[in-house]
């Protein structure tokens, strides 16, 4: 669990600002370490008739993702790309 002045915590509280306001409160972050990942299908491309590569576009844009150029590798936030910390 991560606390004010952590970087990423503080990355955290701002997104979090950002897209929606300052009524949800950050009282903490968690960083997970992500050690296995299964197949998920979805609604998006049941119900959206939405091509992969366009999915991961929008949601890059939404997210500020930067693609690391692995697909299988996950991508870095914008703002830490500079300390070359991923997350």
């Amino acid at each position: 669990m991560l606390e004010s002045g952590h970087p990423i915590y503080d990355w955290g509280r701002t997104w979090l600002l950002t897209h929606h306001g300052p009524e949800y409160p950050t009282n903490h972050v968690v960083l997970i370490k992500l050690q296995s990942a299964e197949p998920l299908i979805s609604p998006v491309y049941t119900f959206g008739g939405r091509k992969e590569e366009e999915v991961r576009s929008t949601y890059r844009q939404i997210y500020g993702l930067i693609p690391t150029g692995d697909e299988n590798a996950a991508p870095v936030i914008g703002s830490l790309l500079e300390s070359r910390r991923p997350i």
